[in-house]
């Protein structure tokens, strides 16, 4: 009760509150810079800072395979399995599908540990915040060498592996890229009918940010063929943006889940990510908060589960198993599935 009684205390200290309207009044008024700002120099608030220095470099990062800068909506593909990594026909079609936020993959090697020690092993993975870096030990005045961060993981695990660009540090255009974060499904099946999904649909302030940053949201979709059953499975990667109203980010699933049944009528879906539903507070965050929530009591996770069985989207997880531990109830990271019609 004493911890709370502080807390409660320093929420409501008039330091704290005088700071919250001044930054609140910035962020309204403002709202774009303000988000731009805070994008570049909030540390771990965006995949700006995704840039690697000597010093952060694991063992993972100097092996990482090495790619070609890709455009816009496009994919880079690896396929590191071999003869005795690919699953062979089982008698029943379970699959065991891990989903990681890796955040610019800061911590390579704690992420190639962790998921190389998961018994069952993962059929599939699905990447958010992958990241493809700029190699500055081997990058020359004539030529600039990237690595791919799930690519490294693909290649320690033997994993086939897909990679979709969101958004760029720097542009592809002018030569000036640094780098890219985006979206990755790694899997020890084929992946096969590959295609990326574009966001036809972003929040407003997204849609404002267009011409400060390089780049548009898309998501990797694949289909994998289970050995010894007919039965397909569409596999999504996804990341939903951390601003806008909830209306916004429930319009991009409503889209996306038309973009998969376009893809495919005949496959059971699985999506899975990163889809920021994030604790109480954030919402009165000016000018980045959930606005048409403000005179809600009800959490973002139980109003995205409404949501999602409105689409005959299962989740098989309550808010705090099987995902990133979260207090109060929360979550920010799902795996959905619905059968096929």
């Amino acid at each position: 009760m004493g911890a709370l009684r502080t807390g409660v205390a320093l929420l409501l200290s008039p330091v704290l509150l005088l700071l919250y309207a001044v930054v609140s009044l910035v962020g309204l008024f403002f709202p774009v810079r303000f988000t731009r700002w805070f994008i570049f120099n909030v540390p771990g608030a965006s995949w700006q800072q995704g840039d690697l220095s000597e010093e952060q470099w694991q063992p993972a990062h100097l092996t990482a395979p090495e790619v070609e800068m890709p455009e816009i909506g496009s994919a880079v593909a690896h396929d590191y399995r071999t003869e005795h990594s690919i699953p062979k026909a089982r008698s029943a079609p379970n699959i065991c599908v891990c989903s990681w936020n890796i955040f610019l993959a800061t911590n390579l090697e704690k992420v190639i540990a962790e998921l190389g020690a998961m018994q069952p092993a993962p059929d599939v993975i699905l990447l958010q915040e992958d990241n493809i870096y700029k190699d500055v030990r081997e990058s020359t005045e004539e030529k600039t060498v990237f690595r791919q961060a799930g690519g490294a993981i693909a290649k320690a695990l033997n994993m086939n592996c897909i990679f979709v660009p969101a958004y760029y540090r720097g542009r592809v255009d002018d030569g000036s890229v640094r780098g890219c974060y985006g979206m990755s499904i790694l899997s020890l099946h084929d992946l096969r009918n590959v295609q990326t999904l574009k966001c036809e649909v972003r929040p407003w302030l997204v849609e404002q940010m267009g011409d400060w940053f390089y780049g548009h949201r898309y998501f990797p979709y694949a289909e994998i063929h289970l050995p010894g059953h007919a039965q397909a499975v569409g596999v999504v990667s996804v990341h939903l943006p951390s601003v806008g109203k909830f209306s916004e980010r429930c319009a991009m699933l409503d889209t996306l889940l038309m973009q998969m049944q376009t893809a495919s009528k005949d496959t059971l879906m699985l999506i899975g990510g990163d889809m920021n539903t994030l604790a109480f507070p954030f919402r009165y965050a000016i000018p980045f908060g959930t606005t048409d929530m403000y005179c809600s009591l009800e959490k973002e996770p139980d109003a995205l589960r409404r949501k999602l069985t409105s689409l005959g989207l299962h989740d098989p997880f309550l808010n705090e198993i099987g995902t990133f531990p979260m207090t109060g109830n929360n979550k920010l990271d799902w795996l959905l599935f619905r059968p096929t019609e």
